[in-house]
């Protein structure tokens, strides 16, 4: 394994605010993984995952969206699902900045949401970098209705989640002074409220834009989407492997994370060629 080198930087987006991100490896010599965190997440999502990737020989690049950790955010910002548009072009921005010309996308929840709408971008516009594997950990494309919407409130309910008050604790721990806004974004955007138009939120067309070979990793016991809403995303893009976890919900990178890993680097070896 190449000597790890860790960069911890921000950088302006040409919409005036910056992004906090984190390059392990050498993105020049390494074949370059680009992680992107959930609704609720941001860099530290990943700490059982980049010791791995960075085992087998691949550099990793790790940002805080827009609002996240240790990223910028404006409270006037107007919150619903155009915002992946926004997310999409930061993350290609990103990738520019840091002179990445062949990566692979790997995103969790929402993440994987941000993670097509930027493979789609490069696709329909020709942009460098070129995106060369994919891989979704249980990843929503539309919104699934009162299943959404009820899990949510559960987890927000400490009678149902009993493990509340311990990501509260992590939560404010890892966001600072956007803990609170990320919650009220994440609750906002998906239940109901002065939201519930997002209800009808559906981007499944996005995926029509995204070539390359994909991988699905899925919780059977996911509480926010169904197993019909995976294999929705799964049949309608080109190239794609769905594989289920028994027993795992909408967490499984956490939640078993050596299975996870070991279905992740398979997967990379296979279709995303090392330099």
């Amino acid at each position: 394994m190449n000597h790890i080198a860790k960069i911890k930087n921000k950088f302006r987006t040409t919409k005036g605010y910056n992004l906090y991100y984190e390059v392990s490896g050498n993105t020049h010599t390494q074949s370059t993984v680009l992680l992107f965190h959930n609704a609720t997440g941001c860099c530290k999502d990943w700490v059982k995952q980049i010791p791995m990737l960075l085992e087998h020989d691949y550099a990793v690049i790790n940002y805080d969206r827009f609002g996240f950790g240790n990223s910028d955010f404006d409270v006037a910002t107007s919150i619903d699902f155009d915002m992946y548009d926004d997310c999409a072009s930061d993350a290609v921005e990103l990738l520019q900045h840091l002179g990445i010309n062949k990566c692979s996308l790997v995103g969790h929840s929402d993440g994987s949401a941000v993670a097509f709408y930027t493979a789609s971008l490069l696709y329909t516009q020709h942009n460098n970098p070129e995106v060369e594997s994919f891989i979704a950990i249980a990843p929503h494309m539309y919104h699934k209705g009162d299943q959404t919407t009820n899990g949510i409130d559960d987890f927000f309910d400490p009678n149902i989640n009993k493990t509340l008050d311990r990501f509260l604790k992590s939560h404010y721990k890892n966001h600072g002074k956007n803990a609170e806004g990320v919650l009220k974004r994440w609750r906002s955007l998906w239940t109901t409220g002065p939201h519930e138009k997002q209800r009808i939120w559906d981007a499944m067309h996005i995926l029509d834009n995204v070539r390359v070979p994909t991988l699905i990793i899925q919780g059977s016991a996911d509480p926010y989407f169904p197993m019909e809403h995976v294999r929705d995303i799964n049949n309608r893009l080109v190239d794609s492997e769905l594989i289920v976890l028994d027993g795992l919900e909408h967490n499984p990178h956490r939640e078993d994370a050596l299975s996870v890993n070991d279905i992740m680097i398979k997967f990379l070896k296979q279709r995303s060629p090392k330099l």
